[in-house]
């Protein structure tokens, strides 16, 4: 997931907030064949990564958590961790070159007719990077450990559209009661519980290679979501007395072959002091060329980029200040994102509890100059909510006010803001709200950004804005409790359907909906269209979705990322999909040859 190493040299994202079909079709520099006279050694099979965390270390390697918005000072930090995340833990599904779900540990996946039951069919000979079997219940054990209370994973409402999950996932969790080691599935934690597990009940290992998922109500997006890394296999026996907890992933280097992992590669080595390496797993049902993965953790975006230009690192990921310079290099890459960086605005607090001031701030920002100044045109300006790649997306939407233009419009944005001045503040501007823009604090380009639009307010609309950067995990901690007012981050979506973009987003009780949007009109149409098996009919409702929430303003979103990297002539097969890295079955065929 990606993005991690770009995300500071724009914006810091959101974790799940920051993928999702290319904006161009398939992986750039996808999977290629070697010529056996040009192929390096097995010894020498080595890719030398550099991840950009913001932070010493990456904040952990636990697929049923995989989200780590308190644990690092940065987004980048969990974006980061779910690269090894997604190479150490393999899934029953995974997406391809263009993100469409592809089987990869299950051989086959049978789907009822009424879209409620998946019965999934193992590969034979599954194994642990262990050599210990991978079996239908220990994926059973994996997907009831991400919604199991005691874990409170942040990511459980992924797997939301298993039956009884969310019923499960909001139990009381007595940490403790359970006893040091309790026995799985005896109610770990919970006290009175309504559900022990759903293991005898939506999560079902019919035997070893037949796990049986029972839905509540049609999904079309859950194989989607089933590919996420919190629906990973992990091994029970590994994770033992820490259930709740992550501390287990510190042993994953134990052993010949490491422990607990069931991907293509597992943990070699993990200091905690910068480096983590991973090597190809042996027992893995498809053997990888590359054999090591030394990944480099980094603090410093621009450090990272002189590191790969002195020859350290493979991969190299020039800031936006050195964008020209790189472009012209024979080894610079680009292709566009399914991300979208925008401000989001809580409806509770004044004067964003009005749409006329909603809409006004939206049309004061001429979205070009931003992009073209600031972000020195590396970035689209957009309007968007749904961005262009994912299914769903609209070309015919409209902004605020049926303002079609990214340029804004500072005329029409005046008006309604002198309509809300006489209708809210008794005709007088200083008696309205103050208006303060949290941005954080670690990013150089989230500063020079507040500053560009704050003078943009200040000339269309005469307000003046105060900016404030803030700690990224206390500016999360604030968005959680619905305190901040007015904010710059982003999203890139962790599967490629619209409702996890929309659904996700503004459904009241929705787990980002940090603005406390609500719009009855938009969540009627959302709501059917998550339950639509016509994929026609579903997509025509996200989209009327999104114009409601794009005209309300939901958020304000001002442009779509375009990754650009560098790669070393000797490195084949390496590219990015939407989510800003390449996909499993790229990393598999990726190889070196002699340089």
């Amino acid at each position: 997931m990606r993005r991690e190493r770009h995300i500071s040299f724009w914006l810091l994202a959101l974790p799940g907030l920051a993928g999702i079909m290319l904006l161009v079709s398939g992986c750039l520099g996808g999977p290629a064949t070697a010529s056996p006279t040009n192929l390096a050694p097995k010894n020498k099979q080595v890719l030398n990564y550099q991840l950009v965390t913001g932070a010493s270390d990456v904040s952990g390697l636990d697929p049923d958590v995989s989200f780590d918005d308190t644990q690092q000072g940065t987004a980048t930090a969990h974006a980061t961790a779910l690269l090894p995340i997604s190479l150490v833990f393999s899934g029953l599904v995974t997406g391809d070159q263009n993100l469409a779900v592809k089987n990869w540990d299950a051989q086959q996946v049978d789907v009822s007719t009424d879209g409620l039951t998946y019965t999934f069919h193992l590969r034979s000979g599954l194994k642990f990077s262990d050599g210990k079997p991978v079996t239908a219940a220990d994926y059973a054990y994996s997907i009831n450990r991400s919604l199991d209370p005691c874990l409170a994973s942040p990511v459980a409402p992924y797997l939301y559209p298993i039956k009884d999950s969310q019923t499960f996932n909001s139990e009381t969790c007595a940490p403790g009661s359970g006893g040091a080691a309790p026995t799985y599935g005896a109610g770990y934690g919970q006290t009175t519980p309504v559900l022990k597990d759903l293991l005898h009940d939506s999560v079902v290992a019919s035997d070893a290679r037949t796990l049986v998922i029972t839905l509540g109500a049609p999904a079309a997006y859950f194989l989607e979501a089933l590919a996420y890394p919190s629906a990973s296999a992990v091994e029970q026996s590994v994770v033992g007395a820490n259930f709740a907890n992550s501390a287990w992933t510190n042993s994953l280097s134990q052993g010949a072959t490491g422990q607990g992992g069931s991907g293509p590669y597992y943990v070699s080595a993990w200091d905690h002091k910068g480096t983590l390496v991973l090597k190809a797993n042996p027992y893995f049902w498809q053997a990888p060329t590359i054999q090591t993965i030394t990944m480099t953790i980094a603090t410093d975006a621009n450090a990272a980029y002189s590191a790969y230009q002195s020859g350290k690192t493979d991969i190299g990921y020039p800031p936006v200040s050195q964008l020209a310079q790189a472009a012209k290099q024979p080894d610079y890459h680009q292709a566009g994102v399914a991300w979208i960086n925008y401000l989001g605005m809580n409806w509770k607090i004044a004067p964003f509890d009005d749409v006329r001031a909603r809409q006004a701030f939206a049309l004061a920002l001429n979205k070009d100059q931003l992009v073209a100044t600031v972000l020195r045109g590396a970035q689209t300006p957009t309007n968007h909510i749904v961005p262009q790649g994912v299914p769903g997306y609209n070309p015919n939407l409209k902004g605020p006010a049926g303002v079609t233009s990214t340029q804004g419009d500072a005329t029409k944005a005046k008006g309604l803001w002198q309509q809300y001045v006489a209708a809210r503040c008794g005709g007088q501007a200083g008696t309205c709200a103050g208006v303060t823009l949290t941005y954080s604090s670690s990013s150089a380009t989230a500063a020079s950004l507040a500053t560009a639009m704050v003078a943009m307010w200040q000339s269309a609309l005469g307000v003046k804005v105060s900016a404030q950067p803030e700690d990224f995990d206390t500016m999360l901690g604030q968005l959680a409790t619905q305190t901040v007012q007015f904010w710059n981050i982003g999203w890139t979506a962790y599967y490629p359907d619209p409702q996890d973009w929309l659904s996700l987003q503004f459904l009241p009780g929705a787990q980002y909906n940090f603005g406390g949007v609500e719009s009855k009109p938009a969540d009627a149409l959302m709501m059917a269209a998550d339950t639509n098996l016509n994929q026609s009919e579903r997509l025509q409702q996200y989209q009327q979705a999104e114009q409601l929430l794009v005209d309300q303003v939901a958020w304000v979103p001002y442009d779509q990322v375009t990754d650009h990297w560098q790669v070393r002539g000797w490195v084949h097969g390496y590219g990015e999909t939407a989510l800003g890295e390449p996909c499993l079955d790229q990393w598999l065929a990726m190889y070196i040859t002699n340089h």
